[in-house]
């Protein structure tokens, strides 16, 4: 049985987990890797939680892009995606939990000619989660958990724009599975965690052709601090990489969990991906904000 301290600590580091991956997961854009990591922790129940549901906002500025030479190019253009998110999870057994996530994108392109403001539903989102061992369950063993998710094609692909910009451009337009494996711990007030997962992008035919499958490979780590209210301060890092394409990318968040009682909490942060040459090669580069609202139920 665990201790009231070691008890308190793993709310805490299920907390810090869920908003880790949530401040990570790459919005759905034009030009832009698609939600890698869906399945990392929208909506993550905690320890004592049954059932929860949320809404959360998403903001996201492009900055510029790397370009196939791995070289940074600024953007000459103004290109801001908002996102509004209803999500919630459920408990179905006593390890295992489910979420679904509803996306609503909003598009701002602005040119020298011209400006426009369009968008709509996303890709919506389900994902799964099964813990083999709870993190603080074991001073020697850490957690670890089996992760899983399906992006379905809900959203409007670019091929299907009718904006001339594009802004109404809302989903990538394929079919998307991954699977990972999580690892958690706590070493006195100090959280450390490592998500590894691999994302399969389904084919998909585009008018006369078909764009082939793709494979996306990342790595998401994260180091917090956990406060004795329970509130969490975490800095995250996530490394994608697609060798076919080729494309790879590196996004830094530094995000805050705050439990408000027993049945709301908080969470919010801002994210960047790194506009260093040879960091990043064929992916759009952006930076903003994250913030969610749950109320869960025992």
């Amino acid at each position: 049985m665990l201790s009231p301290r070691r008890s308190s600590f793993s709310k805490a580091i299920a907390l810090v987990a869920a908003f880790a991956g949530v401040a990570l997961l790459p919005t759905t854009a034009r030009a832009q890797s698609c939600c890698a990591g869906a399945a990392v922790g929208t909506g993550r129940l905690l320890l004592h939680e049954e059932y929860l549901v949320g809404i959360d906002v998403r903001g996201t500025n492009t900055l510029g892009s790397f370009a196939n030479d791995a070289r940074y190019r600024q953007s000459a253009a103004t290109q801001i995606q908002l996102e509004e998110g209803l999500f919630g999870s459920i408990r179905f057994l006593e390890k295992a939990q489910a979420s679904l996530r509803i996306p609503f994108v909003q598009n701002l392109y602005e040119t020298t000619a011209r400006s426009e403001l369009s968008g709509g539903i996303g890709d919506v989102q389900l994902s799964g989660r099964y813990d083999f061992l709870m993190a603080g369950e074991s001073l020697s063993m850490p957690g670890m958990a089996l992760i899983a998710g399906v992006i379905t094609p809900t959203g409007r692909p670019v091929e299907q724009s009718k904006r001339l910009l594009g802004t109404d451009t809302t989903g990538t337009g394929a079919y998307q599975l991954s699977l990972g494996f999580g690892v958690e711990q706590t070493f006195d007030r100090i959280f450390v965690g490592s998500t590894t997962q691999l994302t399969y992008r389904l084919p998909r035919q585009v008018r006369d052709s078909e764009v082939p499958g793709s494979i996306q490979l990342s790595e998401l780590l994260a180091v917090g601090w956990i406060f004795e209210n329970e509130a969490v301060l975490v800095f995250s890092g996530l490394f994608t990489i697609e060798p076919e394409a080729p494309k790879r990318m590196l996004r830094l968040s530094l995000s805050f969990g705050l439990p408000i009682d027993d049945e709301w909490r908080m969470q919010g942060g801002l994210f960047s991906d790194l506009p260093i040459r040879h960091i990043g090669q064929n992916q759009s580069v952006g930076a903003g904000f994250h913030f969610a609202m749950m109320r869960s139920w025992s």
